[in-house]
Formats: C-alpha cells, sequence, structure tokens
C-alpha cells in the first residue's frame, strides 16, 4: 500500500519559505509505502471445549486466524503442523485416545485451498461416576518442514473438558433383608 504526502504552506503570504529545494536533497512530495509485515496467526478455533463423554468423536479445528477468505496467500504459502495430545486428570486410554507420539497427525495449511484444517479426537464413554476431566493438544510446527518466519501460532494449546454424563449410584446390596424381633436391630447394606 502507498500514498503521498504533499507540503503546503497554511499561511501563502510566507515568501520566504521554500517547498522542496533546487538541488535535490529536499522535497515538497514524498511517497510512503506500507510494507505488510503481520505474522500470519495460526490457531486452535476453541481454545477451550467442553464435550460430554457420550459425544465422540471430537472435532478440534485449526485454521488461520488473520486472514479473511478474500485475501491470497503468498504464492507457495504452506505450513504444515503435528498435533500432539497432552494428559491431563483425563487418562488414554480410559478417558480419550491420544495421539499417537509415533503417529503425528499433521495438519497442513497449503495455499488458498486450505485455510482450515481438523482432526479427530475419540471420546471414551465409561460407566464410571468421575466427575469433570481435561486434557490439552497441542500443535506445533512439523519438525521435517522448514517453519516460515511469519507464522505465529496463537492459540497454540486446546484445552477439552470431559464431562461426565454417569451420575453416582447408591442403593441397597439387596432386595430384602430379614432381622428377629428379638434383635432390636436390623443390619441393611447401602452401596454406593
Amino acid at each position: 500500500e502507498t500514498f503521498q504526502i504533499q507540503l503546503s504552506l497554511a499561511d501563502e503570504g510566507l515568501t520566504s519559505v521554500n517547498l522542496g529545494a533546487s538541488g535535490g536533497s529536499l522535497f515538497a512530495t514524498a511517497t510512503v509505502v506500507i510494507i505488510d509485515d503481520d505474522d500470519v496467526i495460526i490457531g486452535w478455533e476453541q481454545n477451550l471445549t467442553s464435550v460430554s463423554e457420550s459425544q465422540s468423536p471430537l472435532e478440534l479445528c485449526v485454521r488461520v486466524m488473520n486472514i479473511d477468505d478474500e485475501v491470497a496467500f503468498p504464492e507457495g504459502f504452506e505450513v504444515s503442523l503435528a498435533a500432539n495430545t497432552i494428559r491431563g486428570t483425563a487418562a488414554d486410554p480410559s478417558d480419550y485416545t491420544a495421539l499417537q507420539a509415533d503417529n503425528d497427525v499433521f495438519l497442513d495449511i497449503i495455499d488458498d485451498d486450505i485455510r482450515r484444517t481438523c482432526i479427530e479426537i475419540q471420546i471414551i464413554d465409561d460407566d464410571v461416576p468421575e466427575g469433570v476431566e481435561f486434557f490439552s493438544i497441542a500443535v506445533v510446527p512439523d519438525p521435517f518442514i522448514d517453519f516460515p518466519e511469519n507464522i505465529r501460532l496463537d492459540p497454540n494449546v486446546a484445552f477439552v473438558e470431559i464431562l461426565d454424563n454417569d451420575s453416582p449410584r447408591i442403593g441397597f446390596n439387596q432386595t430384602e433383608y430379614t432381622a428377629l424381633e428379638s434383635d432390636r436391630v436390623a443390619t441393611v447394606y447401602v452401596s454406593v
């Protein structure tokens, strides 16, 4: 983007002031060129996602955040990212299926064709009451491809809350208990 600035005198009666100079060292007009040096920001669409145990698979998406669909990427633009799950209070494989370190999931953003890419994480629906648990997933540069200097990952970590759909169970251990009247006490077992 370019624009020009033109010097002018607010008071035209100032005849002793010359705008610009005849020797080429001072100018009455200047051109300003703005070079776009903004980073391309790529990140998770949501940095906190809540999901019920029964909602599997969970889809998480990475997208180009600050370049809208009508702006073209520089020719040859390519970014390859690796995604890795990070254990929190939720555990692999009892609560979710982690991405395997030896089998990286690669997310590619290429030219104008792909501005958004997604992965799926399997959430395990168990019968164990366990409350809210979490894990996170990070996106990092693909170690096998040069990472462009003008790319910034933000947010590069997404947190996932797994909402438990199992209510604690409480009940008697059997359907009938008997006691003698003379014992004055009956023992009844309740389990949680």
